[in-house]
């Protein structure tokens, strides 16, 4: 009996806990947005769920957030990893304003007093199958009128996905839309349908068109662009060649390579960052060419089921196994599939009259590493105005600083600020 009822003592701990965390996530979007210190320095403070943390933006270093007390949370070391706590921050509300300070485990403790600015959340309802909900955050003194529209990558996201970027571009007197996918947050509509990954992303990029449009009616002062983040990146060129007066077009580490180029490198890139070796790499290699070469009607089903008897018992296919589908088990699935995976968002690239910058990683384990080569050849069959392509060395998806493809994620401990600040730079340029 006395074993049981400490075990209900336990289980009854690890419940408290997890609603705790819950409430303390709320407690903590009462602070969010951006704080500087009195030598300048900046750091932003987002509750994303599953992942609150806060960065200092001069370095882009990044810690995970979990509560500690109330008002009180303990940061990690690293960005993705709780085997060491790297200190303590507590915020404080005073008459001016909120307070947040931060107390690393060997440094002294330092504060920082949050940046007013202007948020307002809109609640649009768009048509009888889409209503959205995101926050306009604008600065107290905005350097233009432009707005940045942030358009999500893969996954259901709301407005907190993309705050960092948002929070860079409003503390340098940038304006942007944060909002909430549909049926993510609190945002509603019918289920999203398609047969495959080009008809799903067609019809976020037709959600995005319908919403700047009402933006630009409801706020006819403003001039609208959009910066997109990996799915969002595409969607981005859908977008600006849909709305042919877009003041500007951010194409953030957006795969521009055929649907499955891009399949193929994110499997290969994925047992590189498992601890795969090159060997292993090799033999991965050459079965995908196979694998995908019977879709594209380039072998016999007969030659490629030689390369999965070779291939299918190795550690890397079955690890694959878990991650995505790998294995043809006839010609006709092979060839449906692989077409379904054929499409060329370059294609949308073409269309593209706007202003456009396109961001790209060295390391991206999701955009394959000819993406900016084709962005910019596509770019310039368009005709667009101030375009500009730039390549960051020793970073991946999402801008995150690694060594090599091999990269260990519980490693990473810093986001790559210069491509924000580029960006930055980019938008001053062409407001000129």
């Amino acid at each position: 009996m006395k074993k049981g009822f400490t075990i209900f003592l336990l289980l009854l701990f690890i419940i408290v806990q997890s609603f705790g965390q819950e409430t303390d996530l709320s407690v903590l979007k009462t602070f969010e947005g951006i704080y500087q210190d009195a030598s300048g320095l900046k750091y932003i403070v987002n509750p994303t769920d599953g992942f609150p943390h806060f960065t200092i933006m001069g370095s882009g270093e990044t810690h995970m957030l979990r509560n500690k007390a109330t008002n009180v949370f303990e940061f990690s070391s690293t960005r993705n990893g709780w085997n060491t706590i790297g200190g303590t921050i507590e915020f404080r509300s005073e008459d001016d304003g909120y307070i947040m300070c931060l107390s690393f485990k060997d440094k002294k403790q330092n504060c920082a007093k949050a940046i007013s600015f202007n948020s307002q959340e809109l609640s649009l309802t768009i048509d009888d199958t889409l209503f959205i909900s995101g926050d306009l955050i604008q600065p107290i003194n905005p350097k233009n009128n432009l707005v940045a529209v942030l358009l999500h990558g893969d996954r259901e996201n709301d407005r907190y996905d993309l705050f960092d970027i948002g929070m860079y571009l409003v503390s340098e007197g940038y304006s942007v839309f944060a909002f909430d996918k549909r049926n993510a947050g609190k945002s509603k509509g019918s289920e999203v349908e398609g047969n495959g990954y080009d008809e799903i992303s067609r019809v976020y990029a037709s959600d995005a068109v319908k919403l700047i449009s009402r933006l630009k009616n409801d706020y006819p002062e403003k001039q609208f662009g959009v910066v997109g983040i990996s799915q969002g990146g595409w969607i981005g060129s859908i977008v600006a060649s849909e709305i042919p007066d877009l003041s500007f077009y951010v194409n953030i580490a957006g795969s521009i390579s055929i649907g499955w180029k891009q399949w193929r490198h994110y499997m290969i890139s994925y047992l590189k960052r498992s601890g795969f070796s090159s060997n292993d790499i090799i033999e991965a290699e050459d079965y995908f060419e196979s694998f995908f070469d019977v879709g594209l009607q380039r072998t016999t089903f007969e030659q490629y089921s030689t390369k999965l008897l070779q291939y299918q018992l190795k550690d890397w296919f079955k690890k694959l196994e878990k991650k995505k589908l790998i294995e043809w088990n006839d010609e006709s699935s092979a060839i449906k599939v692989v077409a379904r995976n054929s499409n060329d968002p370059s294609l949308d690239v073409k269309s593209v009259k706007a202003p456009t910058l396109g961001i790209f990683y060295e390391f991206d384990h999701s955009t394959p590493p000819d993406s900016p080569s084709i962005f910019l050849n596509s770019l310039l069959l368009s005709n667009a105005k101030d375009v500009s392509v730039r390549v960051f060395p020793n970073t991946t998806h999402g801008g995150w600083v690694v060594d090599s493809y091999y990269f260990n994620t519980a490693k990473i401990t810093k986001m790559e600020s210069k491509a924000c600040y580029f960006i930055i730079d980019w938008l001053d340029s062409i407001k000129q």
